[in-house]
């Protein structure tokens, strides 16, 4: 599991599963902030269940050099030890959008029988030419990781 900036927590460990949505404003203290590394969290639900739906939800404000994650990968595990890829996500958003805008990544699963789930949103590392923190290190801010 990759850690988050510590002035970026969310509210700390359980930030991503707490139930508790960000703002578009991410100075709520809700957010958790990935500076160019990618977020990567895997969540132990306690005993298997029967899963139809994960989602991520990621924050895009790039005049605050925060972009929203390229893609997002889900994986799923019956012990923890074996994992299968169930989708990868990504966006058609553009990254020139101007307003913060919070968007929610998704895979569906009808039902599987799952333990732990990890999800993995990647990064695009540093701003893009056209920005004004250009080759500068950039940001992914999540904020609640659902499974139902």
């Amino acid at each position: 599991v990759r850690q988050y900036a510590k002035q970026y927590s969310g509210g700390g460990k359980v930030a991503l599963t707490d139930g508790i949505r960000g703002s578009s404003n991410w100075k709520d203290g809700r957010w958790q902030g990935f500076k160019v590394d990618n977020l990567e969290v895997t969540i132990d639900l306690g005993r298997q269940i029967s899963v139809i739906n994960v989602g991520a939800t990621f924050l895009q404000a790039i005049s605050d050099w925060i972009f929203l994650p390229t893609e997002v990968r889900f994986e799923i595990s019956r012990d923890g030890v074996d994992w299968a890829e169930v989708g990868t996500v990504s966006h058609d958003v553009p990254d020139k959008v101007q307003d913060k805008l919070i968007h929610e990544f998704g895979v569906g699963l009808d039902g599987a029988p799952v333990r732990f789930v990890r999800v993995r949103g990647m990064t695009r590392r540093v701003c893009p030419p056209w920005h004004p923190g250009r080759d500068r290190p950039c940001w992914v801010f999540a904020d609640e990781i659902v499974v139902r």
